[in-house]
């Protein structure tokens, strides 16, 4: 758009307009239009308010204004509430609300929170957005005015439509990075209003697709399954990373069809139509002290590697190890791995597929509760030369010394390891001072004298 408007101006500027200006200014316009659709990304969604402070927990017969936040623990049934524009909901437990006025505003629903609408039809005004990181059950939906949203925002979210699911205007859409069943029909009428995350999974009844390439999945192969007819007015995507998993019994109708989607017929499920057919994965929390990590496979395609992410808050994740893979295989295999050093609190671990060709996909996210401290003792503090140290050995084998400037000094200090779980540290070629001691959790304060 920019680049378009910069040009338009420099036209403007003239005395005259030739047509063949105009001309080469609108097919600039239509091609970076064009760029940003073929090109972008899913949306994705924002890290959601706590359930805390805000406005408080919502009540029955709540009005969440424009700059309100209010928040539901635990577990509950409200007969009624109405969130307006620029009003906000956030979701920590398993709240039933049984007529919700939606006229605007947002709904964030946390990992481990279930929001159920048992509104008969739910009706988007515009300007609605709903990002699920749990689990959303709602009947018919309909997205009218411009603007509206539903996010399903990880891969362990879980989207339940239990009639329709119909996007009328053309800036609505779905995305969706873990599984949604959508009952009924679901029906497009604009190019990408339902965006396919890596490795997600949505089953439907039927499919209506009045939209040219409304289906759309930049980032990696995502699969939708449905049971019954696709009618196909428009052609329903140009990328192969759409994968349509077609039931035994399924049809299609009307004058498009499915595009350049990669489409399997007699398909049992969308696991059969990706890459990777997974069994299951675990994370169990053993001893107190690691987690074990197990998946199993049933089938690979040109699989190169795993790659295990874990995570402090189910959001922002980073890599704890790759594990290669079996290229193609039809046997059940079995992967297995440990983290030894999980958070305290909630560690939250994703497993993360990539084939030879760098396309990848996200499987469900797995979490363990981790209630031991590491305690860890440090002695004598402060001190004139030495420190003592003792704690898990996983966390002595990880430890940096920095100072208050933030500079890692751990080389002007010599270690020792005295006994299992004990571990010496010289001090003494520091300046006197605060130093801090860290593990890949902690920070702990010494005072060297």
């Amino acid at each position: 758009m920019t680049k378009f408007w910069i040009l338009a101006k420099v036209i403007l500027k003239r005395d005259t307009i030739s047509s063949f200006q105009l001309i080469k200014a609108i097919m600039l316009f239509i091609l970076v239009i064009f760029n940003s659709l073929s090109f972008g990304q899913c949306l994705t969604c924002p890290t959601p308010p706590p359930c805390s402070g805000g406005n408080g927990s919502l009540l029955n017969g709540s009005n969440v204004n424009n700059g309100n936040i209010f928040w539901y623990t635990g577990t509950g049934t409200l007969a009624g509430a109405t969130i307006n524009a620029g009003g906000t909901l956030v979701v920590c437990g398993n709240l039933t609300i049984t007529s919700l006025n939606f006229n605007g505003g947002t709904i964030h629903i946390r990992p481990g929170g279930i929001l159920r609408l048992n509104n008969g039809s739910l009706t988007f005004n515009g300007n609605i957005n709903v990002y699920n990181s749990g689990s959303l059950f709602v009947g018919n939906v309909s997205m009218q005015n411009a603007n509206n949203r539903i996010i399903n925002c990880l891969p362990a979210s879980n989207l339940t439509v239990t009639g329709n699911l119909t996007a009328l205007s053309p800036t609505s859409s779905l995305t969706n990075y873990g599984s949604a069943t959508i009952s009924g029909n679901i029906n497009f009428n604009a190019g990408c209003q339902l965006c396919i995350g890596t490795g997600s999974e949505i089953s439907v009844a039927t499919i209506t697709n009045n939209g040219l390439n409304s289906v759309c999945a930049p980032s990696g192969a995502g699969c939708i399954r449905y049971t019954g007819n696709a009618t196909l007015n428009q052609n329903l995507t140009s990328s192969s990373n759409v994968n349509v998993c077609r039931a035994t019994g399924s049809s299609t109708s009307g004058g498009g069809n499915f595009g350049s989607a990669t489409v399997t017929l007699n398909c049992l499920s969308c696991a059969v139509a990706l890459p990777i057919k997974l069994l299951d994965f675990t994370a169990v929390f053993i001893n107190n002290e690691s987690v074990k990590l197990d998946w199993q496979t049933v089938s690979e395609i040109n699989n190169d590697y795993f790659t295990i992410e874990k995570s402090k808050n189910g959001y922002e994740f980073e890599e704890l190890i790759k594990i290669d893979g079996a290229g193609n295989s039809s046997t059940l295999l079995r992967y297995s791995t440990f983290d030894n050093d999980p958070y305290f609190g909630v560690s939250y671990y994703r497993l993360k597929q990539t084939d030879f060709d760098g396309k990848f996909e996200y499987f469900d996210v797995r979490s363990i509760t981790n209630t031991t401290e590491n305690n860890m003792k440090i002695f004598p503090n402060p001190t004139t030369k030495e420190i003592t140290i003792t704690g898990k050995e996983i966390i002595l084998e990880d430890i940096t010394i920095y100072n208050t400037f933030g500079q890692n000094v751990t080389e002007l200090t010599q270690k020792t390891v005295e006994n299992e779980g004990e571990l010496l540290i010289d001090l003494s070629k520091l300046n006197s001072g605060i130093y801090y001691v860290k593990t890949k959790t902690t920070a702990n304060k010494v005072y060297k004298q």
